[in-house]
């Protein structure tokens, strides 16, 4: 019964460092999750980007493909407006 002290000691001890290492191992975790999630976000932010670039050049070719018709249509609605 002299040992029980003591071993509810080691005991605590052992558990609060078990809780330590949980808690680091968890602090670890969280800084790979951000380290991760970081990087992902960059990706996304490149292919939003380069999607950006493409719908821009994208538009400015329907704007110059239609831009002649669009002229052509005014020239016909002027030819028919009486002067």
């Amino acid at each position: 019964m002299a040992d029980l002290p003591k071993t509810l000691k080691d005991a605590a001890y052992v558990a609060i460092g078990l809780g330590v290492i949980g808690f680091q191992k968890a602090q670890v975790r969280r800084q790979e999750l951000n380290k991760q999630f970081e990087q992902q976000r960059k990706q996304l932010e490149t292919q939003a980007n380069e999607a950006r670039e493409q719908l821009t050049k994208l538009i400015a070719g329907l704007e110059e493909q239609f831009q002649p018709v669009a002229s052509e249509i005014e020239s016909r609605i002027k030819a028919l407006l009486p002067a």
